[in-house]
Order: C-alpha cells, then structure tokens, then sequence
C-alpha cells in the first residue's frame, strides 16, 4: 500500500459530503479489490458487527473511473494508474496511537483523549470481537489485527481496517 490522503468523498447521487482517506495501491490492484470486496460483503451483511468494520466508499480503478466526487488535500490527480481505494475516516486515528499517547500520560505528559481504563478496554475488545465476527460471517478471516488496525471514530468506537492479509 502506498499513501493516503484525506478528503471528502460525495455519492453519486448524494449532498452529504463525508470525511473519507483515499488510499494508493502502486502496482497492486488485487490488494485494493480484495480490501474493497470484503469491506462491502461485511456492510451488505446483516450481521450485528458490521458496524465495527470500516465501510469502504468506493474503489477507483487504475483508469480513474469513479463514479462519484473526492476531493483530497494533497495531489492534484490521486492514483496515475494505480488503484485507489475509498474508506470512512476515523476521526480519533489508531488504537496503536491512542496506546502511545496513554505510555506518555501515565509516564507524567499529557494525554489527551480516552484514558485506557479498564471499562474503555473491554468495550474496545467487545467491539473487535464483533467486527470480526462479521468478517468471519461472510466467508474470510482478517489475518492482521493489531492495534494500528483498530481505527477509533469520533465517539470512541472501534472499526477494524485493513484487509490486505485477509482470505
């Protein structure tokens, strides 16, 4: 996987502009489609943890076909032949970041955010579990969760990410 940028993403059809981060994949489209495919079996599901995967917005092919509006800081032209793939931002970034910033608050900085208390723990745990629970329910296994694969969003939840290693 190559970069990311944020931006804002715009259905087809739709007036809602929504948070999302453009990730490039140099040379590697079927990572992308593989990403994009599971993500989207997991939100067509009716399993009660999709909420806990993070939804993929859209999958721009190496042509640059899209179908709807993204507009990112950063490049002028995302991809230049490579596919591009479209997914919710989290707002609160990485529970690996968030763990980082907790080391340091309990080292004596500051640290702002979710103290990694117990309660916060288990209910992060419990919403993984349910994420991949999902996954599982659609026919593939994640194969990578770690915390920099648990992304946080704006109230704290958890939404597994990153499906490159997932069969």
């Amino acid at each position: 996987q190559g970069e990311a940028f944020l931006g804002l993403w715009q259905a087809p059809e739709g007036r809602d502009l929504i948070p999302a981060v453009a990730k490039v994949f140099p040379s590697q489209p079927e990572r992308a489609s593989r990403e994009f495919t599971v993500m989207r079996l997991v939100a067509l599901s009716d399993h009660p943890g999709k909420g806990h995967v993070i939804q993929a917005l859209e999958l721009i092919d190496q042509e640059g076909h899209s179908r709807s509006r993204l507009t990112v800081r950063g490049p002028d032209r995302l991809g230049d032949g490579n596919a591009v793939l479209v997914e919710r931002y989290a707002r609160r970034g990485s529970l690996a970041k968030l763990m980082t910033r907790n080391i340091a608050h309990f080292r004596g900085g500051s640290a702002p955010g979710l103290r990694l208390t117990p309660s916060p723990v288990a209910r992060l745990a419990r919403q993984a579990a349910l994420g991949l629970a999902a996954i599982h329910s659609v026919g593939f296994v994640h194969r990578d969760i770690k915390p920099s694969n648990l992304l946080l969003d704006g109230s704290w939840g958890a939404r597994i990410a990153d499906f490159g290693l997932a069969e």
